[in-house]
This record gives C-alpha cells, sequence and structure tokens, in this order.
C-alpha cells in the first residue's frame, strides 16, 4: 500500500511537473503597444470592416454557443433570454435582475440563476461579437509590430466579468479580423490564439464570425439570426413581456 501511495504521488508530481512545462513552454509575454492616433486608425478600419454600424442598429440577435446555452437578445433594450439545460433566465444585465425558471417552474430567489446568466452571456456574447467591443468604457487600444505586420492590441481595464484582460487582434488586408491571441486570468497560457472565420451577414449587413478555431478546439457559434422584430425570428413576441409588466 505505501509503495502504491508513493506511485501515485511521483504520477502527480511528473503530472505537475509536465503542465507547468507544457505552460511554459506555449506562453507568451504581453507584448509592447503603442498608443495614440495609429491605434485608433486600426480600430477604425477593423470596425468599419465588420459593419459596426449595422450591427449598433440590430433590432434582435439569437445564438447558441457551443451547445451549452442558447440566447435571445434584445439590443435595444438591452434585455436577454438565457436557456441552459433545464434553466430558463430572463434578464437585465444592466442590473442583473429578472426572473429564472427550472424545470418550467419558476424559482423564488434567482440571484445565483441571475449571476450564473450574466457570467454566460459576458462570456458568449463576448465570442459572438468581440471585435465591435474594442471601444467600451474602460479599454485601451495600441499597436503592436510583429514579424512584419501590424496588430491592435486591446486590453479591457474595466468591465464584464474578470478585468484585465489583454486580446491582440490579427487583420487581413481588407481590416477584417483573422485571428485574435488572449491574455486572460482564466488561462495560464499566454498568448493563445483563435481563428475568426466562417462569417456570417446579417440582414441589415453586420459581420459575424461562427468559428474560432486553434489546434486545442473549435468555439462554434451556431444558429445565428437576427431581425428588426422577434416576429421576424420566427420567435414570440411576449419573450420579454416580463419587464414590461413589471414584473
Amino acid at each position: 500500500m505505501k509503495k502504491w501511495a508513493i506511485g501515485i504521488g511521483i504520477a502527480v508530481v511528473v503530472l505537475a511537473i509536465s503542465v507547468w512545462g507544457f505552460i511554459e513552454w506555449n506562453s507568451e509575454s504581453l507584448p509592447d503597444a503603442r498608443s495614440g492616433p495609429e491605434a485608433e486608425a486600426l480600430a477604425d478600419r477593423m470596425l468599419s470592416a465588420v459593419n459596426k454600424e449595422a450591427w449598433d442598429s440590430l433590432g434582435y440577435i439569437q445564438w447558441s454557443f457551443m451547445d451549452r446555452a442558447h440566447y435571445v437578445w434584445d439590443k435595444k433594450d438591452h434585455k436577454v433570454q438565457v436557456k441552459w439545460e433545464e434553466t430558463e433566465v430572463l434578464l437585465d444585465p444592466n442590473k442583473i435582475e429578472g426572473a429564472a425558471w427550472e424545470n418550467g417552474e419558476r424559482v423564488e430567489d434567482p440571484t445565483s440563476y441571475l449571476e450564473e446568466a450574466f457570467e454566460r452571456f459576458c462570456n458568449d456574447a463576448f465570442w459572438m461579437n468581440a471585435f465591435v467591443k474594442v471601444r467600451d468604457p474602460g479599454t485601451s487600444r495600441g499597436i503592436v509590430e510583429q514579424d512584419g505586420r501590424q496588430g491592435l492590441l486591446v486590453t479591457y481595464q474595466s468591465g464584464g466579468v474578470t478585468p484585465g484582460d489583454s486580446y491582440l487582434w490579427w487583420l487581413d488586408e481588407t481590416g477584417r479580423p483573422e485571428s485574435f491571441q488572449m491574455w486572460v486570468s482564466i488561462v495560464p497560457v499566454g498568448g493563445m490564439e483563435f481563428s475568426f472565420e466562417d462569417w456570417d451577414t446579417l440582414y441589415n449587413g453586420a459581420l459575424v464570425a461562427q468559428q474560432h478555431k486553434n489546434a486545442v478546439m473549435n468555439v462554434e457559434i451556431k444558429n445565428i439570426q437576427a431581425g428588426a422584430s422577434l416576429g421576424s425570428m420566427g420567435l414570440n413576441s411576449d419573450i420579454f413581456d416580463y419587464f414590461a409588466s413589471g414584473n
């Protein structure tokens, strides 16, 4: 038994060293960036390429995140329906208020459900449209020069669930994002890169990417549909009546 326990202990140590070595070998340090008019011009170029003006005018959009959760977002009033497993939440992200149902039954105290829905929404909406958030409140931007090309480094100094995260955008010749590298608190490997591909043009010309790939995984955005009204997306018009009715 003692030898068996020692063997398990050695295996754990070897595994820990291997994981540490993988992280050290694959991690990149956050690069230096140069702020100023050049960085702002690159941000403008990217926002124009994805048609942020059209994105801002969207009425409603729905999507599924990796088959883990489904969202219907009223962008005009900034309310969102979040569904996962047997849970449904109606969320006001500005106040983290709303209501929740579990297996069709109204939850008396929805606090934990609202907090989880907010965290899911912040993450999953970012993957769906991260490029239009480069000028959110609390962000800073800078130019990174690397291997003869320029990238846009955006740091989120406040807001969201994990302030302090940074993303380095690499653009194609039109200014459209090809990929980003991330330095985020929940991922130990600095500089992990994901592609932006399989672009979809929404009804009013806004662009969204449906696939984000690297060698390890594919972050897939499915069932994207947008419209000027809920009915135009085949949804019931009363989804958000909860907020209009004063609860």
